[in-house]
């Protein structure tokens, strides 16, 4: 459990250097390498992906050197004094994580789904079996689980480096094309204002989330307070990674930006992005639901007995927080398709505040302490965002009618769990309570025979250009250009 609890606030370094080192180039990345690549303006498209990613290479490698070089301080400050040395040997595998992740945002950005999803599954596999070996032979210590993220970690930047090199290779360039100094010219200003913006609200927002909180809690919780915490943030980081939102996040920003770029119809973006909140709180619901009814049964059994019941809770009130944050997160790529980040900073404020309050109220709660304080944080930005984007012209509906649906049917999921529990093994308990929160789904209207059509109709794009129905809400074919 030591060593799980210092594993546990490493972690939260990769987040620390994304958002520090990356100087607004993220977020302009993000934005303009879709647009260049869908106007096929190759020449600049090129000039811009080695600049970027050349910039944010080097600053990211003298702040991993200053990090280095600093390690004892850094230890000192997050509760790891005894940890200097595995400090000092994570920060490479947090070098090779931000280079990759930003190599796959760029991949992402050009819809090359092929190379990222190879990229991030080859090192999950490579890792999984590495772990599994050194279980298996007695031999897992936090050094080796750290050497073996490092050699994935390599692997996966090998991959995303030979995909953006195709990528390049692929985009013929001619003559007769825009110059970057033209392209420069025109749009340096553009670029500039939108990459601060981002970079500002980034870092007014860095206070908040996974990564702090590990840090936070490493600092003021005793260790096996911080590992309970650990394991629980750890399961709902896996939700958050796997939820739709941020799992097609590649495949829906593009989308918007490009949609919204040709069209200027915010309608057509809050139509995909509700869908998708929809999609999400869903699933979310089935988890919170199992949590409600046999939490504890289920945690004890899935770590081998070491947690239990304040883990359960932990993890639902962070389940909770996930429904905001799905929110927050789409919020976000909305925001992203206007251009106007610029909303963004007073409302990470007060997310970075919440984490203050997190810090008061943990001598009374706990650990429980800072799902509490950040569930209260995104309530706030949330509805404060929403509030300055529609007086932009801009209405992003939360829909709290289909969120109400889901809530009802995840409360009485739980209340027919929670009665049987006396009686059946919780493994058949699980399958009795989803099977009834679907069936409750499906009464409510939560889940609706159109939902099933629009899945259906992802499969059909013939079908879907001749009759100008769109896969996803909100994007009915209106024009040639659109289709």
């Amino acid at each position: 459990m030591a060593e799980f609890a210092a594993y546990s606030v490493l972690q939260a370094f990769v987040e620390v250097f994304t958002a520090l080192t990356g100087f607004g180039l993220t977020h302009v990345a993000l934005r303009y390498i879709p647009e260049l690549y869908a106007q096929h303006e190759n020449r600049v498209f090129r000039r811009f992906v080695v600049g970027a990613f050349g910039l944010r290479f080097f600053l990211l490698t003298l702040a991993t050197l200053l990090a280095w070089l600093a390690s004892d301080d850094i230890a000192n400050l997050f509760g790891l004094a005894a940890w200097v040395g595995v400090l000092q040997a994570y920060l490479l595998v947090v070098w090779l994580r931000v280079n990759s992740h930003f190599l796959f945002q760029m991949l992402e950005s050009t819809l090359h789904q092929g190379w990222v999803q190879v990229a991030f599954v080859l090192p999950a596999l490579v890792k999984v079996a590495a772990v599994g070996w050194l279980v298996y032979s007695s031999a897992l210590t936090i050094q080796s689980v750290i050497w073996i993220e490092a050699a994935a970690e390599t692997l996966g930047l090998v991959v995303l480096l030979s995909g953006v090199g195709r990528v390049l290779r692929n985009t013929p360039v001619d003559q007769t094309m825009q110059s970057w100094s033209i392209w420069w010219a025109k749009n340096a200003r553009r670029l500039t204002q939108f990459g601060l913006a981002g970079y500002l609200q980034h870092l007014a927002i860095l206070p908040y989330g996974s990564a702090p909180n590990r840090l936070v809690a490493g600092r003021y919780l005793d260790v096996a307070s911080m590992a309970t915490f650990g394991f629980a943030q750890s399961f709902a980081d896996t939700l958050r990674r796997y939820l739709p939102a941020q799992l097609l996040a590649g495949l829906i920003r593009p989308v918007l930006v490009a949609r919204f770029s040709v069209s200027r119809d915010f309608e057509k973006v809050t139509g995909m992005l509700s869908w998708v909140f929809r999609i999400n709180t869903i699933l979310l619901g089935s988890v919170a639901a199992l949590l409600l009814a046999i939490g504890p049964a289920v945690v004890a059994s899935v770590s081998g007995g070491k947690y239990g019941a304040e883990a359960a809770w932990l993890l639902l009130a962070l389940v909770g927080v996930l429904i905001l944050e799905s929110h927050r997160f789409l919020i976000d790529l909305a925001i992203q398709a206007v251009e106007r980040n610029g909303l963004l900073v007073t409302g990470n404020l007060v997310l970075a505040v919440s984490l203050v309050l997190a810090v008061l109220l943990m001598p009374l709660l706990g650990a429980l302490a800072i799902p509490l304080a950040a569930g209260l944080g995104l309530i706030l930005s949330n509805t404060w965002i929403t509030h300055r984007l529609a007086k932009e012209g801009f209405s992003y509906p939360f829909g709290y009618v289909e969120f109400g649906r889901v809530l009802l049917s995840s409360s009485f999921a739980a209340l027919v769990g929670y009665a049987l529990q006396g009686y059946l093994h919780w493994m058949v308990n699980s399958l009795v309570v989803l099977i009834s929160y679907v069936v409750l789904l499906v009464v409510t209207g939560a889940i609706r025979r159109e939902d099933w059509y629009r899945l259906q109709q992802l499969k059909k794009p013939d079908a879907v250009a001749q009759n100008g129905v769109s896969p996803l809400p909100g994007h009915a074919r209106s024009d040639s250009t659109n289709a």
